[in-house]
């Protein structure tokens, strides 16, 4: 056997024995390099099958949870579809007609009229509270006193709106005699010198009386106050 393997490996020539030495030595490498890839494979290939043994692990610890969740879950449906005197071929066309934001908003909208609800409800009881072991009201006295006051209401503004439009006439009438006031004032004024001026002329008027000639000369060089 071993002339066999020496007779094998004697080359014609060094030339063509270092040629096979390459050839081995690159099949060497290439199978370390295929060998090395093989045993990461092997590495990862086994984490991910510890890693899968793992997941199966904890999927079956946490089945019977999910299980129990399931039945609750199951259980609360069944019960609001009673509560609601509803079927499930009745609410999903709701589910079709009704985007998830419109149930948001609507969610928002109920939680809004509940927190309303619930102040409204604190404001009556401190209110109950408040008036506890008060004499009730008597709701048809109060009635009529609040007619009796609204018909006193009614006639008060009846009669400011009388006053008001009595106001406006007067002054509408104010507005329109003024100017004859003034204009009347004037022909008193005027009437009252004239008879003055009638009074010293004729002698009526005691130490005042004035001939024509005296009376004219004054109005001339203007020293005369009736006719100022």
């Amino acid at each position: 056997m071993l002339e066999q393997l020496s007779s094998s490996l004697e080359y014609p020539s060094e030339e063509a024995a270092m040629q096979e030495f390459d050839k081995s030595k690159a099949k060497w490498k290439k199978a370390a390099r295929d060998a090395e890839d093989a045993q990461k494979k092997s590495s990862t290939a086994s984490e991910a099958f510890v890693n899968c043994i793992s997941l199966i692990q904890r999927y079956m610890d946490e089945l019977p949870g999910l299980q129990k969740a399931l039945q609750e879950r199951q259980a609360s449906y069944t019960e609001l579809l009673h509560a609601k005197d509803m079927t499930e071929s009745e609410w999903k066309p709701l589910t079709e007609e009704y985007s998830r934001q419109m149930a948001d908003q609507l969610q928002k909208e109920t939680d809004t009229w509940k927190q309303k609800k619930i102040a409204a409800q604190t404001v009556k009881d401190s209110t109950s509270k408040a008036i506890d072991g008060r004499t009730k009201p008597d709701l048809e006295l109060a009635k009529a006193q609040m007619e009796e006051a609204e018909v006193k209401r009614r006639l008060a503004q009846e009669k400011l709106d009388s006053y008001k439009e009595q106001y406006k006439a007067d002054q509408d009438a104010c507005s329109i005699l003024t100017p004859q006031m003034e204009k009347r004032g004037k022909i008193i004024e005027k009437h009252a010198k004239l008879e003055t001026l009638y009074k010293l002329l004729s002698g009526n008027m005691s130490g005042n009386r004035m001939d024509l000639e005296t009376f004219c000369a004054e109005i001339l060089s203007g020293e005369n106050i009736i006719c100022s």
